[in-house]
């Protein structure tokens, strides 16, 4: 779990890189999609994070979470205003969901790692304590939505 919760999102990034570079035009379409909906789903999550404020469990159960919690590398990326530490929602999830996203609506060959590895993450990230269910659930809500945004933007300008 603690793989799934820290590395895997790594493992990932690199598949998609790999098949960006190498893979067919379906890969190379389903990662500018992945790169541009990740723009959106950091609008998104902005937006979000103005009216919502959730305590992770390790804070709130007083618990002791599976993995650390590093606010640069996690949340520098979705907090434009400083460092983060809002549960709601999981950027992980949202990351991995809008990656997760974009790769199914291209029918390409990695969509159904991506499945798994959505999965895997969410389940992982509950499981060692850093989030609750409800986070996970927005994370793929707002990744999703991020997509579909994305794609509706793309038909908007004609491109």
């Amino acid at each position: 779990m603690i793989f799934g919760a820290d590395y895997l999102i790594f493992i990932v990034y690199f598949l998609i890189l790999l098949f960006a570079v190498f893979g067919n035009s379906r890969d190379k379409k389903a990662f500018i999609l992945s790169m541009l909906g990740l723009g959106m789903a950091l609008i998104l999550t902005q937006i979000i994070r103005i009216f919502v404020h959730e305590e992770r469990p390790f804070v709130t159960l007083q618990i002791i979470p599976l993995i650390s919690i590093n606010p640069w590398i996690t949340f520098s990326f979705f907090s434009l205003g400083g460092v983060n530490l809002s549960s709601f929602p999981s950027v992980h999830t949202i990351i991995i969901s809008v990656i997760t996203f974009s790769y199914i609506y291209f029918k390409s060959k990695l969509s159904s790692f991506l499945i798994f590895s959505l999965v895997w993450i969410a389940f992982a990230r509950i499981y060692v304590g850093v989030h609750y269910p409800l986070d996970i659930l927005g994370g793929i809500l707002v990744g999703a939505f991020s997509v579909f945004l994305t794609l509706q933007l793309r038909k908007l300008l004609h491109i």
